[in-house]
């Protein structure tokens, strides 16, 4: 009889601990996709801010223990403008408040490849000859100005242009000026469709451009062309089929970047 009591009491003390583990199981398993949605956004937010300041060259990860590094990688022109370009990206992480987060987004590292890495520093007393940073932002600053003086539009789903012939001749003006730096031409597109086509999609539209520029005077090898598909998008794009928006269309775009000298 005592024996029996004594089961008894046992009883539901397992069932409160079978009852503490599946919480215990719960709260993990909904804290980790929290943890997990907080890490996707924080990456969103950095890769839009390089985006929108005209850092096109540069794209962010995760990494590091526990993926809770910000990785911001690419190669820039020089060293200032890998600098900035990485900035850029965590000050949009801490106006967000979505740096220092433990486990979602502890530091941004910097890993943008730049003229000068890993070249032992000058002496003071050595003469240093002046850089042409100053020029490369001014032509930087007039392809910008240039692209966004109007809408550079497509065939839907193709690569012939439909408007935008007079930005893109201002662009061909800007880059006959600036003839001493190497120009990419960078075609992106939304979400809507196959991930694969969109990438195949924003390289014929990039040569297309590329083309236009030659026909209009500046030289085949200052100019290159790369599709990047639907992977550097201006703002998120939650694609749905037959629905446009005019958030989408932002990222349905063509940007002009110097790369090199």
């Amino acid at each position: 009889m005592e024996e029996n009591k004594e089961r008894n009491c046992w009883f539901p003390i397992l069932l409160g601990l079978i009852g503490l583990a599946l919480l215990f199981l719960l709260a993990t398993f909904f804290g980790k996709g929290r943890v997990n949605n907080l890490t996707k956004r924080a990456t969103e937010v950095a890769q839009e801010a390089l985006t929108k300041n005209k850092y096109g060259f540069a794209s962010v990860e995760v990494g590091g223990p526990l993926n809770a590094n910000l990785i911001v990688k690419g190669a820039a022109i020089d060293q200032a403008t890998k600098l900035a370009a990485c900035e850029s990206a965590k000050k949009a992480l801490t106006e967000k408040k979505m740096l220092g987060l433990p486990g979602v987004v502890s530091s941004v590292q910097c890993e943008i490849t730049a003229p000068g890495d890993n070249q032992p520093q000058i002496a003071k007393s050595e003469e240093t000859k002046p850089t042409n940073n100053t020029a490369a932002d001014t032509c930087q600053a007039d392809l910008n100005a240039a692209a966004t003086s109007g809408t550079v539009q497509f065939a839907k789903s193709g690569s012939s242009t439909t408007a935008g012939q007079e930005v893109l001749e201002k662009v061909a003006e800007v880059a006959k000026k600036c003839s001493k730096f190497k120009i990419e031409v960078a075609g992106h597109t939304d979400t809507g469709g196959d991930e694969n086509m969109n990438m195949a999609l924003s390289q014929k539209r990039a040569n297309i451009v590329r083309d236009f520029l030659i026909a209009k005077g500046v030289s085949a090898n200052q100019l290159s062309a790369k599709g990047y598909g639907e992977t550097k998008p201006l703002v998120q794009d939650n694609a749905v089929i037959g629905i446009d928006s005019p958030e989408r269309q932002k990222n349905r775009r063509i940007e002009f970047n110097i790369t090199t000298q």
